[in-house]
């Protein structure tokens, strides 16, 4: 089986050659004060090829300059064991650069911590992947890169880049958890920003397009990319700008949201993206009204749903049912284009988990002024969540 040493470890060697200079858009604006350094979370089930992906990063002459992190951070987020050797077998310590100009980094210890040390060396390389295990929930890491106040704007959060393996991910997606919370692999769809069906040379097209329609009905908002041994084009999952709106081309490009079809009333109907020919209640829904809002009511709807969903999330959902049942639901992410009462252009909203940021945009309204939400996660109701947003920031009757 050509894949299984997927999690493998590649031969590291000496860097006794130049470097590859990075690409010109990669270049840092100047000495004194380089660009934010995008930093992308890299996940996906067991064997899904996330680490052959990895490995051909630290290998290849690609023209990037990346440092990669596989660190030893313990089950609680997932992080991978690190084992890296150099070529007389040695296990190489800390921080290692390659030929192609890559470094990889062997950190056991502190996640922040390491991050801010290899940042030391910010010259040295121009973008960061995190490598997770195969087990790992990138809902508990994403958020300590978008908020981290000691890291400040020397890093930028730039997406959740999830694998999934062709011929097996609809078993994993299956697999049942204690008092039905969803399974890591339902998990790691919601959360990404681009997933990658990977190890597509392994069944036919029909398999694919159903794959496909299936992680669409998990996360309506992901790019989907295939791949056979796990080869992306570095261009597709790089300065993916999925956490800033100054970065990304449009407001569109950012939040990827579905396209919603108009009915009659004042509402539009962007459909549930849930799938009811399978067992999964992990799933995308949205909606849309074309209304303006108050800042400020918008803020206090979604801090109190997301912070009351984080607070009950022991005991019961946002909704008061029990969150140990397979009936519970649960937020992992909220994206949004809000029209704000008194601002000519778009705003951005984004969430995940509790953490949510509201970003005011350059981009005007070339379509009529609205707001437009998707919600990804598990047993959503969406009836209850545009009720709830219309009761808060709806129009007062006179």
């Amino acid at each position: 089986d050509s894949w299984s040493d997927d999690d493998c470890p590649p031969k590291l060697v000496p860097a006794d050659t130049p470097a590859p200079a990075p690409p010109a858009a990669a270049a840092e604006t100047s000495a004194d004060e380089p660009d934010p350094c995008p930093i992308s979370i890299i996940t996906g089930y067991l064997g899904s090829g996330k680490t052959t992906f990895v490995n051909y990063v630290l290998t290849q002459r690609h023209g990037f300059r990346i440092a990669v992190i596989k660190n030893e951070f313990g089950s609680e987020l997932g992080m991978e064991k690190t084992v890296l050797e150099g070529p007389d077998g040695e296990v190489v310590p800390d921080i290692f650069e390659l030929p192609n100009g890559c470094i990889c980094c062997s950190v056991r210890g502190e996640l922040l911590g390491a991050v801010d040390n290899l940042l030391q060396q910010r010259s040295r390389f121009d973008y960061i992947l995190l490598e997770t295990t195969g087990l790992a929930d990138p809902g508990s890491v994403a958020p300590m890169f978008w908020t981290d106040a000691n890291l400040g704007s020397r890093v930028l959060l730039d997406g959740i880049i999830t694998f999934v393996d062709t011929k097996y991910i609809e078993k994993y997606l299956a697999e049942k958890r204690k008092n039905g919370a969803a399974n890591e692999a339902q998990r790691q769809i919601a959360y990404a920003d681009t997933v990658v069906i990977n190890k597509i040379d392994l069944v036919g097209s029909d398999h694919v397009q159903r794959l496909n329609a299936r992680v669409r009905s998990i996360n309506a908002t992901a790019r989907i990319l295939t791949s056979s041994y796990s080869s992306v084009p570095l261009d597709d999952v790089l300065h993916l700008n999925a956490f800033s709106v100054s970065r990304a081309r449009s407001v569109a490009e950012m939040l990827r949201l579905p396209e919603c079809s108009k009915h009659a009333g004042e509402h539009e109907d962007c459909g549930e993206h849930g799938s009811s020919a399978h067992d999964t209640h992990v799933h995308s829904v949205s909606f849309s009204a074309e209304i303006e809002v108050k800042e400020d009511a918008v803020k206090r709807w979604i801090g109190e749903l997301l912070w009351a969903e984080a607070e009950k999330r022991r005991d019961g959902d946002a909704f008061g049912e029990d969150a140990h049942s397979e009936a519970a639901e649960s937020i992992y992410r909220v994206k949004g284009i809000l029209a704000i009462e008194g601002e000519t252009n778009k705003v951005a909203l984004q969430g995940v988990q509790e953490l949510f940021d509201i970003e005011h945009t350059k981009e005007e309204w070339d379509t009529p002024r609205s707001c437009r939400f998707v919600f990804i996660g598990k047993n959503l109701n969406k009836a209850k969540l545009e009720t709830s947003f219309l009761s808060a920031c709806g129009p007062r009757p006179a």
